[in-house]
């Protein structure tokens, strides 16, 4: 999966969600989009690919999809980092 190639970025399900990525190369992904919450790693390199492919004006479609998904994950993480610190 090329993150810096992708063409489509798609939000499937609302009690069971499923993102579905597919690049330029023919690459598919399919992934539960708390995988990404979970693991800020992945979420910097799928958000820095991205970027890459809207520079690029690869990213036909989905670009609404990864906004909405980054501004969920960082409320994740702020209260993860919240609720570890105790000031809930």
């Amino acid at each position: 999966m090329r993150t810096d190639a992708l063409l489509v970025v798609e939000l499937y399900g609302q009690v069971a969600q499923r993102l579905v990525l597919w690049d330029a190369y023919g690459g598919r992904l399919d992934l539960n989009p708390r995988v990404l919450a979970a693991n800020p790693l992945l979420w910097h390199l799928l958000d820095t690919g991205a970027r890459r492919s809207r520079e690029r004006w690869t990213l036909r479609s989905g670009t609404d999809v990864l906004r909405e998904l980054g501004e969920w994950i960082d409320g994740e993480t702020a209260r993860a980092v919240l609720g570890t610190s105790g000031l809930e």
